[in-house]
């Protein structure tokens, strides 16, 4: 068997640069800050523009929130161009700073607690969740839901159980 020879490589061979296409951040700096024309956009950044996501990112600005409400619907159903020219239109040339909003994050409890609570409270699953995060947040879940369970004769120490997530 022949051994393969390695590609021989020009010494004054240079890569060419290619420019990627805008990033969603540069997108919004273009709608708000630059105002930057739609024509002068490359196939790579039209094809990068996402309305979706562009209603996504300034929907977490607090002072947009409301804007992007009244013409979500609109701009769903209009082109890129079209919805470029909506929201550079609409917005002030300034720059505008939004913060990432995380999702909420999921407090699983465990199956049996929310069984129980069921019973007692006559609501769904869903509503006691809901129930069991407000306790949380008012500081009462250590004192409430002990209380509740121990009217149906769960032991204190499977009931310390239950409330371990």
């Amino acid at each position: 068997m022949a051994k393969r020879q390695p590609k021989q490589v020009a010494k004054n061979s240079t890569k060419k640069k290619v420019k990627p296409g805008f990033s969603m951040m540069d997108h919004l700096r273009n709608i708000s800050e630059n105002k930057l024309d739609w024509d002068k956009y490359t196939e790579s950044d039209i094809k990068a523009y996402s309305p979706y996501m562009i209603n996504k990112w300034l929907s977490m600005s607090s002072s947009l929130v409301e804007i992007v409400n009244i013409f979500q619907p609109v701009s769903m159903q209009i082109d890129k161009r079209e919805h470029y020219k909506l929201y550079s239109g609409i917005l002030p040339k300034q720059k505008i700073y939004i913060r990432y909003v995380k999702g909420r994050k999921e407090v699983s409890y465990k199956p049996e607690l929310l069984d129980w609570l069921t019973k007692y409270y006559e609501l769904s699953k869903t509503e006691i969740i809901e129930y069991l995060d407000m306790f949380k947040h008012l500081g009462v879940y250590e004192e409430k839901v002990p209380e509740i369970l121990k009217k149906y004769g769960i032991p204190d120490k499977k009931i310390q159980s239950l409330l371990k997530n």
